[in-house]
């Protein structure tokens, strides 16, 4: 059972949360640095679709693991449908090869996060539901286990995220992880798994690119950069990361085909 959270505890969460929208934000920016490595890129073909990922890593000042970029254009889909694809836990727990369990729950949506933004000093301006620039928000806090990958044994996140939808079409999650004692008071650790932490500024941007034919294409960012905890070398964990980075993308557009979605190549 998921315990309660008191209005400070939501106040909390959701400040962790905005924290990690606005560096994630400021990472997908165009003025953003530009990361240095790209790494792991490949084409993934599934049926008559041939679909090119770009995968990018920067080394982070006082962290041995590497932050990991992904971009992928995905044609015949719109970002909200991409967003919702993926944010069905239940589902995706059938399709992500390297997940074990997803538990969320809902600390604050809509005017209740604009408020908590101005009362800790980090207001969001584009945030006014209802404006053009914005329609819908909520603050959730996310516990992703995953599976053993090669020596890596499971690992166990507990994410304050915000996951709003744009004016224009555009989605994002956006998150980072509580500290061990706020993690635990909403989901304690389990047994046999290594809880992990993932630094703010990850998340997922989707935006449509281009309607051709009146069928949409959506390019979708992906950042992460987590820390596996334990006593690893920082190669084999950015090795860990990197491979299971791509191996989500390859598991996504598998499940995308299954569900019936043409991810063909559209010739871009």
């Amino acid at each position: 059972m998921i315990p309660s959270t008191s209005t400070d505890d939501a106040r909390n969460i959701t400040s962790v949360a905005l924290q990690s929208e606005r560096a994630f934000l400021e990472a997908c920016s165009k003025n953003a640095p530009a990361f240095e490595k790209q790494e792991y890129a490949r084409t993934l073909k599934c049926g008559k679709a041939h679909i090119p990922i770009e995968c990018f890593s920067t080394k982070v000042k006082g962290n041995a693991s590497r932050k990991f970029k992904a971009i992928v254009e995905l044609p015949n889909i719109t970002p909200m449908q991409l967003m919702d694809f993926i944010g069905d836990n239940a589902h995706r727990k059938t399709w992500d090869k390297n997940i074990a369990n997803l538990e969320e729950v809902v600390i604050a949506e809509g005017d209740e996060i604009e408020s908590i933004g101005h009362s800790v000093g980090n207001p969001n301006q584009n945030f006014k539901e209802g404006s053009k620039d914005q329609v819908h928000a909520r603050c959730v806090v996310l516990r992703c286990q995953t599976k053993q990958v090669g020596p890596v044994a499971g690992r166990d996140f507990v994410d304050a995220m915000i996951v709003k939808a744009l004016g224009n079409g555009a989605v994002f999650s956006a998150g980072g992880s509580l500290s061990r004692s706020e993690a635990g008071a909403i989901f304690p650790e389990t047994k046999g798994l290594v809880r992990g932490f993932n630094m703010y500024g990850c998340g997922m941007f989707m935006e449509n690119i281009s309607v051709q034919e009146g069928r949409p294409c959506t390019r979708m960012q992906y950042i992460i950069h987590s820390d596996l905890k334990g006593w690893f070398l920082p190669a084999v964990v950015n090795n860990v990361l990197g491979g299971s980075f791509c191996a989500f993308f390859e598991c996504l557009i598998n499940a995308l085909v299954a569900r019936g979605y043409d991810i063909a190549d559209s010739g871009r």
